[in-house]
């Protein structure tokens, strides 16, 4: 009876649980299982349904019981939603989402006591109004979070795994997302997490990445009949993940993954914390051992995903593939700026907003869907172009070979090949399920099937084949940029 690993990757817009074995030393994918995700709605605030998203999984892990010995299990997740469980092992309160527009003006409650520089200076992470850190003073300052409050914080990854096992532990990767660690990530940052007012007692025990955790409490075990499987800390802030999977990577290649945010990095052996990486909005997180991810957060899908939601809703059927074909037969001349506070909320009414922006900007307004598609598209293949651009001189180095491109977003032949052009770098795009296929390669390097970064990404090489989009020059995204910059959107 073959052995199998399943992999949960949660992320905003939804996630996927995967079954795979190894088979004569190779990763074969046996089944997968989707998981939607519906924020909950309460009183104008956004809260993740984790107990509907760990009964799916459970019922993922019984479908998927049927096709061997279930051994292994790990959950990688956007680090940007957390809840608390108390002593007694109780979950207390709901899990906010990272969207919630009570967080938004974060930072600026926090300036009192600490600058957003110093913040990042203390951290390595360029701080936004979404991360943990911030939104954990909030809850302070509101009154959700005491000083004497009992609990422990946890992540998503940490709240499946405790409903799982029972057991409570947050992995590295995930700690280091959550900026509530130094800026070497060798552990909590205590000194700055008192000086906030946020309780440190809060923080739970790390866990290292590729480590095997406890085995599933015996209701679950029972339930999925998987008796014989335990948690794997896999690396589970689902960006680190991303990048252990990107076949033929290396720290001489730029990386994107493409997803509800998007991440330009590149991979060091240690953290970079310098003045152009602040203003440019970078942030260092580890990724396995004595590897680390230098990446900025360039608003995403989620962009694309609040469209569709509103298409859909007025009766409009049409998805991701829609709108790449309908975006193909278009041509516009408008250009968003992608930071801006508007198009990154969860509304209904994005569409609106978009095409507000371009009117308000004195830009062309695209009135069909294709049209609000590529001016979406072409104003992330400019962005990122600026961004990676801030990349290289953040480091020092122009002599990166080319772009890895990486997980839902590399299936999009058309923004892989406006990337490629705004870039005037060659674009290797594929795995789409990257954060889940890296999950599952550090699940089997704990199961004894490797035991480097290096061999994981060989097994991911021969399963993931990767599409090549060679550079032209395009003067319509060098205008663009030229016009983002000239605006003050973008920093020149």
């Amino acid at each position: 009876m073959r052995d199998i690993a399943i992999a949960l990757d949660m992320g905003n817009s939804g996630g996927k649980v995967i079954a795979a074995c190894m088979q004569d030393g190779r990763l074969e994918i046996l089944d997968e299982f989707v998981i939607p995700n519906e924020f909950v709605e309460i009183n104008g605030h956004y809260y993740w349904d984790t107990f509907f998203i760990f009964t799916q999984l459970k019922k993922a892990m019984r479908k998927f019981s049927q096709l061997g010995r279930v051994v292994s299990v790990a959950v990688d997740a956007t680090s940007g939603c957390y809840g608390f469980v108390n002593a007694n092992k109780h979950l207390a309160g709901y899990v906010s989402g990272s969207r919630d527009p009570r967080y938004f003006d974060a930072l600026k409650r926090m300036e009192h006591l600490i600058s957003p520089y110093e913040l990042f200076l203390e951290t390595g992470v360029f701080p936004l109004d979404g991360f943990n850190i911030c939104k954990l003073f909030c809850d302070v300052q509101d009154g959700d979070l005491h000083e004497n409050d009992p609990v422990y914080f946890l992540q998503l990854s940490g709240i499946m795994q405790y409903y799982l096992t029972g057991e409570i532990s947050i992995e590295r990767s995930m700690a280091g997302a959550a900026v509530t660690m130094k800026n070497d990530f060798s552990d909590w940052h205590y000194e700055l997490l008192e000086r906030l007012g946020i309780p440190s007692h809060i923080m739970p025990p790390i866990a290292e990445p590729g480590t095997m955790g406890a085995p599933l409490l015996e209701s679950v075990a029972r339930e999925t009949n998987c008796p014989d499987c335990r948690f794997v800390h896999t690396v589970e802030f689902d960006s680190s993940a991303a990048m252990i999977s990107a076949p033929g990577f290396d720290q001489n290649k730029i990386y994107l993954s493409m997803g509800t945010t998007i991440n330009p990095a590149v991979e060091l052996p240690a953290p970079i914390i310098n003045d152009l990486a602040y203003e440019y909005m970078y942030k260092n997180v580890p990724v396995w051992k004595d590897s680390y991810m230098l990446l900025s957060d360039v608003p995403g899908f989620h962009l694309v995903s609040m469209c569709l939601r509103a298409w859909n809703a007025r009766g409009i059927e049409v998805g991701h593939g829609d709108l790449v074909e309908m975006a193909s037969k278009e041509t516009t001349n408008s250009f968003l700026d992608i930071f801006d506070a508007r198009l990154m909320q969860t509304c209904m009414d994005m569409p609106e907003r978009i095409q507000n922006f371009c009117r308000e900007t004195g830009q062309e307004v695209p009135e069909t869907i294709g049209q609000i598609a590529r001016v979406m598209y072409e104003s992330y293949a400019v962005t990122l172009a600026w961004s990676i651009e801030k990349l290289c001189l953040i480091t020092g180095r122009d002599d990166y070979e080319d772009i890895t491109a990486i997980s839902g977003g590399a299936r999009n032949a058309l923004l892989c090949k406006m990337i490629a052009d705004a870039c005037g770098r060659t674009v290797r795009a594929g795995n789409p399920t990257a954060t889940a296929m890296g999950n599952l390669l550090v699940q089997f390097a704990a199961l004894g099937h490797t035991d480097s970064l290096e061999g994981m990404r060989k097994l991911a090489s021969t399963v993931c084949p990767m599409a090549e989009y060679e550079p032209e020059e395009n003067e319509h995204l060098n205008q663009g940029l030229a016009f983002l910059k000239d605006r003050g959107f973008l920093k020149a």
